[in-house]
């Protein structure tokens, strides 16, 4: 028995690194490349827009009440204050660009779900001719829902991040990993005419690894610079790899 699920778990791990490995190897497609610089604008946007609210929320208590807080942190000047606040500031922000960045990867993919999962379909699922791309409202609908709940989840685990030293990071990732991986996983899923919570359970128990696995990697790919703007493609690449072969499409 512990043999069978050894070999099991070894085979999904390969699954898994070929679809990664189909992944980047299209990132040449002529197809893909005018997403990913969409993508990784609308990203790089996001990212900026985050530093830049936070930073300035920081400046702003600096200029509210530096008085204060410099007699509170015993420095002589609002100088030395504003010094310290600076790396705060830097700090703050890294943190939170890092906390929402995932939720901003997710509902830019949903963006580009269909024309990047019929680029892969293109080249690796032909048999499965030209799909209708999903419902627009609905998949808005359904990456409103699923964006919101990643963006209250972390919200509210704030204290927790913060209070549990190196541990959040562990919590950080199993959290993130599993919604993230959850949200990419329904995308997926409505594309193929998977609509009804009962049917999306019973595709999910036939992908494997199972979204968790998958949003646990996708949740490491976003800590790593510049390879992070790549996500939402590749995501959403590797997730239609693991979909398709279990919908029974092909």
């Amino acid at each position: 028995m512990g043999q069978n699920r050894r070999n099991k778990m070894t085979k999904d791990q390969g699954n898994l690194m070929g679809h990664f490995a189909k992944a980047f190897g299209q990132l040449g497609d002529p197809a893909i490349l005018s997403i990913l610089l969409k993508s990784a604008l609308i990203c790089v946007a996001g990212i900026l827009v985050l530093a830049s609210t936070v930073g300035l929320g920081v400046y702003g208590l600096i200029d509210t009440f530096g008085d204060g807080l410099a007699s509170l942190f015993g420095l002589d000047d609002e100088s030395s204050l504003a010094a310290l606040f600076s790396v705060v500031a830097f700090l703050v922000a890294g943190f939170f660009v890092m906390t929402f960045y995932l939720p901003l990867t997710a509902f830019t993919a949903s963006l580009f779900l269909d024309d990047v999962a019929a680029a892969v379909e293109r080249r690796h699922y032909p048999s499965l001719g030209t799909l209708p791309d999903a419902s627009f409202l609905k998949g808005l609908h359904m990456a409103m829902r699923l964006t919101a709940m990643l963006v209250l989840v972390n919200i509210l685990l704030i204290p927790v991040y913060f209070l549990s030293g190196p541990v959040s990071f562990v919590i950080f990732t199993l959290v993130n990993g599993y919604l993230v991986g959850r949200e990419y996983f329904e995308q997926s899923a409505l594309r193929y005419g998977f609509v009804r919570r009962q049917d999306i359970a019973s595709l999910r128990a036939r992908v494997h690894p199972g979204p968790l696995v998958v949003g646990l990697v996708f949740v490491l790919i976003a800590s790593i610079p510049f390879l992070n703007l790549l996500l939402p493609v590749i995501a959403t690449m590797v997730m239609t790899h693991l979909v398709v072969p279990a919908t029974s499409k092909i």
